[in-house]
């Protein structure tokens, strides 16, 4: 990756940023980890919504596009809320805990798939939440040699 590769990708990046974090610092530097060992990145663009309530799962599973009945605690998938013909709303991560179903969501289209869940939680015993946590990202070809952390 050349210097003007690196300098035009974080000039998009910061853009699609609109008011995150906008310097990372030596940007050729943190390429050039990335590409070599292992990058820890800042995930700006993802969003966290919480759903708890004791119909969590059954109200999700009616309403997504990923089979959530057999997933347990720890286990996500990939998943889809869709319109009546088949429009994709929101695409995210889910990740089921004991307590509560997280979506991981692109950032811009967090409100909007609240929204969309909350006009659907009619009947049911849901709880819908944006969560403020940050996310980060570890990435690299040397990631699977890291030991995880201990305690």
């Amino acid at each position: 990756m050349t210097d003007t590769e690196v300098s035009r990708h974080a000039q998009i990046n910061n853009r699609a940023l609109d008011g995150a974090e906008a310097d990372f610092g030596d940007a050729r530097a943190e390429a050039l980890s990335l590409r070599g060992k292992v990058a820890v990145v800042s995930r700006t663009d993802l969003a966290l919504i919480e759903i708890g309530g004791k119909d969590r799962r059954a109200w999700l599973q009616r309403l997504v596009s990923a089979d959530l009945k057999n997933l347990v605690a720890g286990q996500g998938t990939p998943a889809a809320l869709l319109t009546a013909k088949g429009r994709v709303i929101a695409h995210f991560g889910t990740l089921i805990s004991d307590t509560h179903i997280s979506l991981v969501v692109d950032r811009f289209n967090a409100d909007t798939l609240v929204a969309a869940l909350e006009r659907l939680a009619v009947f049911d015993e849901v709880e819908i939440s944006a969560n403020p946590m940050a996310f980060l990202g570890v990435y690299g070809p040397e990631l699977a040699g890291l030991q995880p952390f201990a305690d």
